[in-house]
């Protein structure tokens, strides 16, 4: 039964008939359901992309390809049982053209059933649909986890951990603009009469079609935005007029919050607000570029202290971590993390410093 309800909330909030009490209710169920938060976000995409022909999803993703082949099927049905359909408006999906509304919205609900039975992959119930507005659309990343989805310009977003990217329903008119939280690269679609803007607390960053990287974490002292190809322009959020940085391939832009958000965050003796331009390692893979590598389950570490670095082992490992010792918080490591559990972590930072730990399920306490 909650099932069938799921699929009649899911098909009412595509065809935007919900009422606010019916997002309520399809809001709350999907959080207790990682893997439909997931399935739903894939439809709400799925749906978009029949409005706009510029979008392209991955032809290796098996799962979505499988729900695809469950439309055709689903359809195919359908014109049967009506050989004479009414002449609504027509949307493509693939080789075959589903009814719109009340025909489409029939065939999603029955992709949502049949949905249930299929077993997504440990990557894909990363992907967290968060309470939005009805014109917004909210797509996150938990602790621990990583995520991966494709706009509705076809643009192409990777999610580190606890990180967030909202975008509007009116998302590829004149701007395609979207606000992020946290870590996230991006491979935009190159489209000159609708720039793409990244909204971060401290800067924007416009382009037209390039593959950058942004990290923008609330609790962090910098927000940083690394270019791989292409080109961005850089502005302050608060100075949409003032003065712009351009980055050329392999810089990277770091910019210091303001004094008064830093000291918000517990950072008493902050620096003066300003933007910096760095070079990064060129004429290497993404997958050894320190900015990049988290991409590939890659979490490098240089010259960081053990408190910065817990940080990044918080949100990577989805642990929360203490220091009782403030000696200890100061150690500075060098090296890299990729397979490793939390303790496995530890054990190889004990190679190279002196301190003790503690592991009590989601906790860690460091002396």
């Amino acid at each position: 039964m909650q099932n069938e309800r799921l699929a009649v909330l899911m098909t009412r909030y595509l065809s935007k008939e919900a009422s606010k009490e019916e997002l309520e209710e399809l809001f709350n169920l999907l959080e207790k359901d990682p893997e439909q938060q997931y399935f739903f976000e894939l439809l709400n995409n799925f749906w978009s992309a029949t409005k706009s022909s510029a979008v392209k999803y991955d032809e290796d993703d098996e799962h979505f390809n499988h729900i695809l082949a469950l439309a055709d099927e689903t359809e195919n049905a359908a014109l049967d049982a009506s050989p004479e359909p009414a002449p609504n408006k027509i949307f493509s999906i693939g080789r075959k053209k589903i009814y719109a509304w009340s025909a489409a919205a029939a065939v999603l609900a029955a992709v949502v059933i049949i949905g249930y039975s299929i077993t997504t992959s440990p990557k894909a119930v990363q992907t967290e649909i968060a309470k939005t507005a009805p014109h917004k659309n909210e797509v996150k990343a938990k602790s621990g986890a990583k995520s991966r989805l494709t706009l509705p310009d076809g643009t192409k977003v990777w999610l580190n951990a606890e990180s967030r990217i909202t975008y509007n329903n009116n998302f590829n008119t004149k701007t395609r603009e979207v606000e992020l939280e946290g870590e996230a690269f991006f491979d935009v679609v190159k489209n000159p009469g609708s720039p793409f803007i990244v909204h971060t607390t401290g800067i924007d960053i416009k382009v037209l079609g390039t593959a950058f990287n942004v990290k923008s974490y609330p609790h962090e002292q910098t927000i940083e935005a690394t270019l791989v190809r292409g080109s961005i322009e850089v502005v302050k959020a608060d100075e949409p007029m003032g003065p712009k940085v351009i980055l050329q391939p392999h810089e990277k832009l770091v910019f210091t919050k303001a004094i008064d958000s830093l000291q918000k965050i517990g950072i008493a003796k902050a620096p003066q607000q300003e933007m910096m331009v760095t070079s990064v390692t060129a004429n290497v893979p993404d997958s050894v570029i320190k900015e990049t590598s988290w991409m590939y389950n890659k979490l490098y570490f240089d010259g960081d202290t053990f408190a910065e670095l817990a940080a990044k082992m918080e949100r990577w490992f989805n642990v929360r971590i203490t220091f009782k010792s403030e000696k200890v918080a100061g150690y500075r490591f060098k090296g890299v993390f990729k397979n490793e559990t939390i303790e496995q972590a530890l054990k190889a930072l004990q190679l190279t410093a002196d301190f003790k730990y503690n592991i009590d399920g989601g906790e860690v306490e460091i002396y």
